[in-house]
Formats: C-alpha cells, sequence, structure tokens
C-alpha cells in the first residue's frame, strides 16, 4: 500500500458519499485500478499533478452535484495547486480510467469526461475536513 502503509485519505460528502483520496503516485494506481469500482466516479485536477480521488457510488443513486463539488474542493486541497482560487477539476466513470504502460504508476488516460469548474470556497473545504474518516476502507 502507498504512503508507508497507510491506505487514501477518506471522508464523506455531504450527501454521506465516500470520497477517498490518493496519497501518492503508487496509491494512485492502487486507488484507480484495485479499490474503485467501475461505476465509482474518478476525479484529477485538470492539467496538474495531484491525487486520483474516488467517489464510492452506489448502484442505485446517482451522485449528486453537491458531492461532486465536496470532492472537486479535495482534489484540488490535496494537490500541488492548494491555494488556489480556481481551478478545473476532470471527472468521469472509473471504467473510462486506463493505466498508461511504460509512464510510471497513477499516469492515465481517460475519455468521456466531464469538467467541474471550481472557485475554491474555505467555508466548504473546512466543513469536508471535518468529515474525515479514520476507518480503514475495505
Amino acid at each position: 500500500m502507498g504512503a508507508l502503509g497507510r491506505g487514501p485519505r477518506r471522508f464523506l460528502s455531504c450527501n454521506a458519499f465516500e470520497i477517498l483520496v490518493a496519497r501518492d503516485r503508487q496509491q494512485n494506481h492502487e486507488l484507480t485500478f484495485t479499490t474503485a469500482r467501475g461505476n465509482d466516479v474518478w476525479m484529477h485536477l485538470l492539467g496538474c499533478e495531484g491525487p486520483h480521488v474516488i467517489i464510492r457510488k452506489p448502484r442505485e443513486k446517482d451522485v449528486p452535484p453537491e458531492t461532486l463539488m465536496d470532492a472537486a474542493h479535495l482534489t484540488i486541497y490535496y494537490s500541488k495547486r492548494r491555494g488556489t482560487d480556481y481551478a478545473e477539476v476532470i471527472w468521469t466513470q472509473r471504467k473510462h480510467v486506463q493505466p498508461i504502460r511504460g509512464a510510471g504508476p497513477g499516469t492515465v488516460r481517460y475519455a468521456k469526461e466531464s469538467r467541474l469548474a471550481v472557485h475554491f470556497d474555505e467555508k466548504r473545504l473546512r466543513t469536508i475536513l471535518a468529515r474525515q474518516e479514520s476507518i480503514p476502507t475495505t
């Protein structure tokens, strides 16, 4: 497991969806290709190195826009763009994300993505960070 044996960071969105945030490149790969299921939502900051973020999607539910925005804030906060007022985050279903052979762990190509324009909200971030879970992921 990446990051010295620690699992990904785990949060609950405002709608009680589980959000997982990788800690390093190796964990990006593990989270995306071992932990995530095909219909889970995968997120990454557009054009910048950063964590892979997974929103666990129950079969019977769609991911609400507020959960997407919560996860997007975490994507920015744990990236090299931390502190920015604005960023774009891409997201797609995990089944549309593929590793790039020979490019190193966590390097991917994706399809059928959407973009989410995020005007960073510090109050939202504090609320999300307060909902961090310490329970190991399954």
